[in-house]
């Protein structure tokens, strides 16, 4: 449908997802890929593509440019595979999203509720992507909501602290970046859930000299 072979290896988004997991495993080889762990697993792997997209000026700026500043409006940071998932959405059973521009996606509204009370799913998903359903790869995006909303809420915070908007893009994402990877040494070795996870990087945030972090992170996990 695209005209040419579009591969998941020409994407690196995929790339630092699959990566993710590898990275995931090695941290913590016990925590395994079941209930909320498996989902937590998912979402490491999203997360890593979302701070892999973070990286590059180039990126940041781009972005920036594609959601005029607001990152509540889409652009290549919060889409994911968009390539591949054009491509694919093409090429599935959904003719409902023919359209939709990216494989996942990290901006969205979703909110804990307990997997046991939401249905199942088969992988690739058989709902509309505005569905949460128990399935790993569905259930994985409250998670990543949760991370890009921080993301958000950063941002939002550096620009009212009177940064430009790429310095507070950058600044928010070395806030969160550097929190996420202190807090992920202290999850325990099993147990997984996405309430163990926030708790950790509250922890994380309250110990930093700068409490506004604590409070603008703290607000998205709360919600």
């Amino acid at each position: 449908s695209a005209g040419k072979k579009v591969t998941t290896s020409q994407s690196a988004d995929v790339i630092a997802h699959e990566i993710g997991h590898a990275i995931w495993d090695g941290l913590r080889p016990r925590a395994g890929y079941s209930n909320e762990a498996g989902a937590f697993h998912e979402a490491f792997g999203d997360s890593s593509a979302l701070f892999h997209a973070l990286e590059t000026d180039s990126n940041l700026l781009k972005a920036l440019e594609q959601n005029g500043g607001d990152l509540r409006k889409p652009s290549l940071i919060s889409r994911m595979a968009e390539e591949f998932g054009t491509a694919f959405n093409k090429e599935d059973n959904d003719p409902k999203n023919d359209d939709r521009p990216y494989y996942r996606t990290a901006l969205n509204d979703f909110k804990y509720i307990d997997p046991k009370n939401l249905p199942d799913d088969d992988y690739p998903p058989t709902v509309g992507e505005e569905v949460l359903t128990r399935e790993f790869h569905s259930f994985s995006r409250v998670w990543t909501g949760a991370m890009y909303r921080m993301l958000t809420a950063l941002y939002d915070g550096a620009q009212a602290d009177g940064k430009s908007q790429l310095e507070a893009l950058k600044t928010a994402r070395d806030q969160l970046g550097n929190t996420w990877g202190k807090a992920l040494q202290e999850l325990p070795p099993s147990g997984i859930k996405f309430s163990v996870v926030a708790e950790s990087m509250l922890r994380t945030a309250a110990r930093q000299p700068d409490k506004t972090m604590f409070d603008r992170m703290g607000e998205v996990l709360v919600d």
